[in-house]
């Protein structure tokens, strides 16, 4: 039991050595690195007019899909589709 809880620490001190200090300079580092990167979109769905591109979104989180993968397939069938 001893040797185990050693083994523990041990593991938890190793997984430490590589993190850093989440600072303001990260946080300025980060949103300026996720502004160049990220095109930040919102869009409300109505329930009842966009219930079934509701249920498909929900349905494709539900099998791992995540939105902007779901988005991108959606993408891709309507340029098949044209």
């Amino acid at each position: 039991m001893e040797k185990d809880l050693e083994e523990a620490v041990s593991f938890y001190r190793r997984c430490l050595v590589g993190k850093r200090e989440y600072n303001e300079a990260r946080k300025k580092a980060n949103r300026k690195y996720n502004a160049k990167t990220y095109d930040d979109i919102m869009f409300h769905l109505r329930k009842d007019e966009d219930a079934e591109m509701l249920e498909s979104m929900r349905s494709a989180q539900e099998r791992g899909i995540s939105k902007p993968q779901w988005l991108h397939e959606i993408f891709e069938l309507s340029k098949r589709a044209r």
